[in-house]
């Protein structure tokens, strides 16, 4: 095949998986939040693990620039810790790492715009100036000036990224498999934020949810398993929050389509960590399979000021795996330093 006809149908396939994307998503993207449904029945199910693990939560809707936003507020400790989900989760999937930070912060648990129950949202470029609104919001809202601030995956580079941006705010700063500290993106991430594709495989997720939803596993699946589990209602929790989901990833047109397998400069947190490197506290798995950990533990060894912790045998989702560790290991970092 020629280049020319190479050229010709990359460019058709693209073009057609770029609709597909949009098509998969304009039907949601016009509905409002009502039309969605399931917000009191969410509600209800993150209440219930709640109260397997032994503490009560709050659920909040703050009013922003980019729609109403959830915030789940967990605990009465005497540090306010605000606390940001990976890509494809929402907060309630951290309900037992909320629960195990209760006894030492008030946590505030933000569902990032377009997902969980916050309003759908469709991003133009890239999202952090969204994902920036939105904390600054909640916090004014609940009368918060300054907080330690935690993101997983995702949520650490919306985490990272406004430590970057609003540095006064941002007491202590803990980054958990975060995207960003790498330049380098793994194959996976670099499909996924082709245009289209993030809505395409948004709208097969959905539909594999609604399937499990229907025909559920004999077992129930756990997650956070110390100190509890959130049991069998995960699936129809997945169900229910799969449905609100849009384009939420760095999708804009034209920079994805010059460079499909590369990070935009607003998603690189370094250098500009540096700044911030004596409250800042990076922790990864040893066997993460998303956001690997041999490129970032190169590119950080370039900033020693950064603390890096390792978890042996830890996966990507270890937060929610093993969230008793997880809870300590926070509450260390922010405790030692100046808490």
């Amino acid at each position: 095949m020629s280049a020319t006809k190479l050229g010709l149908t990359i460019g058709i396939g693209a073009g057609a998986l770029a609709t597909a994307g949009y098509a998969s998503a304009v039907g949601l993207a016009r509905r409002q939040p009502s039309e969605v449904g399931g917000d009191e029945e969410i509600e209800i199910i993150v209440d219930r693990w709640l109260d397997d693990l032994g503490v009560d939560g709050c659920h909040h809707y703050v009013e922003t620039g980019v729609g109403r936003i959830h915030v789940l507020e967990v605990g009465r400790g005497p540090s306010t810790l605000v606390l940001l989900h990976g890509l494809g989760a929402s907060i309630g999937h951290y309900a037992a790492l909320a629960a195990s930070l209760s006894p030492d912060f008030r946590v505030i648990g933000i569902d990032r715009p377009g997902s969980g129950l916050s309003d759908p949202i469709r991003f133009h470029g890239h999202p952090r100036p969204a994902w920036n609104d939105a904390v600054n919001a909640v916090a004014d809202h609940l009368g918060i000036g300054s907080f330690d601030l935690v993101g997983h995956s995702l949520g650490g580079l919306a985490a990272g990224g406004f430590a970057l941006d609003h540095g006064d705010r941002v007491r202590r700063l803990v980054l958990l498999s975060p995207v960003g500290i790498s330049s380098r993106l793994p194959l996976v991430w670099g499909v996924s934020m082709f245009p289209g594709m993030t809505d395409v495989l948004g709208a097969a997720g959905r539909r594999a949810v609604a399937r499990q939803c229907r025909n559920p596993e004999p077992e129930a699946v756990e997650v956070g398993a110390d100190p509890g589990h959130i049991g069998p209602d995960l699936a129809r929790y997945r169900y229910l929050v799969g449905r609100r989901f849009v384009r939420g990833a760095d999708l804009d047109t034209v920079p994805r389509m010059m460079r499909p397998f590369g990070f935009r400069p607003e998603s690189l947190l370094l250098p500009g960590l540096d700044a911030l490197a004596e409250r800042t506290l990076v922790v990864w798995g040893d066997r993460d399979d998303q956001v690997a950990l041999g490129p970032a533990r190169a590119e950080l060894l370039a900033h020693p000021a950064i603390s890096l912790r390792v978890l042996e045998g830890a996966g990507h989702l270890f937060p929610l795996e093993a969230p008793a560790l997880t809870a300590s290991l926070i509450a260390h970092w922010c405790l030692r330093n100046g808490g």
